[in-house]
């Protein structure tokens, strides 16, 4: 799990998302502060906040690049903590239920996105990048030497755990089926269309029909 999160894309997200969080806290914290001129006995401590507030709002700029190099500081020291916290939120057994329920919440999630926002994402993969990937990744399966037995053991641990089950009895109660019907038998619905009220398709049926050609073709 450590392997998965702790690498320099991850932590890039994390500072980010932690920088921006904290910064933001920051800054609302001296826009919140409360008025104090209705307390009785607070005129010192409201006109020490004004002079305060006054201040702050002639030197803004520059207490906001202050800010924002104390926050990066502090993130760049707390994002080791921070990944640690992730990794042992995500592999703690007492959160298996809550990692299964948002691994579940995933599928239907995914499933539900218009097909065209995925058209458009692959529309932006550049060819050359993907060919550049997959040679990389080709010449490192090939290089691996543990990889017959990594398959192996993989295998092995499958059907360990599936057993005679089929595929029907392993993604029962998961929501999986329900969640994938609706979704493949469009497809399959689309797809056959297509076949169907192809030219080729109707001079073939034709052919079968007259008896020119046989039930089934190549």
């Amino acid at each position: 799990m450590r392997a998965a999160v702790n690498h320099a894309a991850m932590r890039a997200m994390m500072r980010t998302v932690l920088q921006r969080t904290l910064y933001d806290f920051g800054k609302k914290m001296w826009s919140t502060l409360p008025d104090t001129s209705k307390i009785p006995g607070s005129g010192f401590r409201s006109r020490l906040m004004d002079m305060a507030k006054g201040v702050a709002s002639v030197v803004g700029s520059e207490v906001e690049r202050q800010l924002d190099d104390r926050v990066k500081t502090f993130v760049d020291g707390a994002l080791a903590s921070a990944i640690d916290i992730v990794i042992d939120r995500i592999a703690d057994p007492a959160h298996a239920d809550e990692m299964a329920a948002w691994r579940a919440d995933m599928v239907p999630a995914i499933i539900n996105q218009p097909q065209v926002r995925f058209v458009d994402e692959l529309d932006k993969v550049k060819d050359a990048d993907v060919a550049a990937d997959a040679v990389t990744l080709l010449r490192a399966i090939a290089a691996w030497e543990d990889l017959e037995g990594a398959l192996s053991r993989a295998l092995a641990a499958l059907l360990e755990v599936i057993g005679p089950r089929s595929l029907a009895e392993v993604a029962e109660g998961s929501g999986l089926v329900e969640a994938w019907r609706p979704l493949v038998r469009d497809r399959v619905a689309f797809h056959a269309r297509r076949v169907i009220t192809s030219e080729g398709f109707a001079a073939w049926i034709a052919r079968v029909v007259d008896g020119e050609a046989p039930a089934t073709s190549d």
